[in-house]
């Protein structure tokens, strides 16, 4: 897990300095174990998921930092 995290906080730095707005993450096992998945659904073809949970879960930072780490713009 440790080379995940380091990995997506060099993500994160990247879409940080790329964005206006700076996003604050703390990559905690589920986090690390989300992030994976939907960034593993975007690569396949033609990929979508229904992410459910409750407000503030994290669910947007999580989708906008998967997008940016495909390289594909997010509308």
């Amino acid at each position: 897990m440790d080379s995940l995290d380091k990995k997506f906080n060099d993500f994160l730095q990247i879409f940080n300095s790329q964005s206006p707005k700076n996003m604050n993450l703390v990559f905690f096992r589920d986090a690390i174990n989300h992030l994976s998945r939907i960034t593993r659904v975007l690569r396949q073809a033609r990929g979508n998921s229904l992410l459910i949970g409750l407000g503030g879960s994290g669910r947007s930072s999580l989708t906008k930092l998967a997008t940016s780490i495909r390289n594909y713009q997010l509308f």
